[in-house]
């Protein structure tokens, strides 16, 4: 009996996850996109679901098997949503800190992970926050979260791609086994390049300012992936979930988003009297 061709097995699992997630990707995009243009309570609602499930992510990460406490953790990300809502990012901001102290000092039963738990209500809540508040500027928040989205995104792509082309030395393989240093150029490259088309097709120009931006939040994006892949590890985990077909976890989609939104929110407020979108 002929043994299996392990190589050609290989290849084609690959390319069938590959058309998964090109598939997943031409679904949930779209959907993103018409959200975000529309703004308001349908945006709100979009960031404080996708955020409430990575919170549930997050908490059976993080080793927690209870079914009830996974649930509550959820809601934490979409009752501060609500919060923002109604009275504003500083009560908001309050409230991120009071859930934080709370799962901080609340000694769960079936582990002792306090700290992980309260870590993720900030690396969570805190981003969920930043990215409607952007958005939320109704004379040009369209412009700044599309920009992040295109940067991050265009980061995920040409990292995936060029690194699958190319390969060469790993990045961080203690941390990341799969991620190299031609993936996180590539990366670069295209968000750069994904920055500038938009700046063309906004503005017909393309400030220094944007392109410095385009590249320093790329960055920091990877620096989320990173991150994430090191707490995967941490907790002996592949994927954060597999509610995405092709892709995993919802975690393992905004990874990048968690880290550069704060940092393009604080660009923002810095940089208000310098126009670069």
């Amino acid at each position: 009996m002929p043994k299996p061709n392990i190589s050609l097995t290989r290849r084609l699992e690959s390319c069938k996850n590959f058309f998964v997630r090109l598939i997943t990707t031409f679904v949930l995009v779209p959907i993103v996109l018409v959200v975000t243009y529309e703004g308001g309570f349908w945006f709100i609602s979009l960031v404080s679901l996708v955020i409430g499930i990575a919170s549930f992510e997050w908490s059976k990460l993080c080793g927690e098997t209870s079914l009830i406490f996974n649930v509550c953790y959820s809601l934490t990300g979409p009752i501060i949503s609500v919060i923002y809502f109604y009275w504003g990012y500083q009560i908001a901001l309050l409230f991120i800190i009071v859930f934080a102290l709370i799962y901080m000092f609340t000694n769960n039963r079936l582990n002792h992970n306090n700290m992980w738990f309260s870590f993720g209500v900030c690396y969570l809540s805190l981003p969920m926050v930043c990215i409607i508040m952007l958005r939320m500027d109704d004379s040009i928040g369209l412009n700044y979260v599309l920009f992040l989205f295109i940067v991050v995104w265009m980061t995920d792509i040409g990292a995936y791609f060029v690194g699958k082309l190319i390969g060469g030395s790993k990045l961080m393989p203690a941390i990341s086994p799969k991620k190299t240093w031609s993936g996180a150029f590539g990366g670069l490259v295209f968000s750069l390049v994904g920055a500038i088309i938009l700046a063309s097709i906004v503005e017909n120009r393309v400030p220094p300012t944007y392109m410095v931006l385009a590249i320093f939040l790329s960055i920091i994006s990877q620096f989320g992936d990173l991150f994430e892949s090191w707490v995967k590890r941490r907790f002996n985990k592949k994927d954060s979930g597999l509610i995405i077909p092709g892709h995993g976890g919802i975690l393992d989609r905004i990874d990048g988003l968690l880290t550069s939104a704060p940092i393009m929110l604080l660009t923002i407020l810095l940089l208000k009297d310098i126009a670069f979108l």
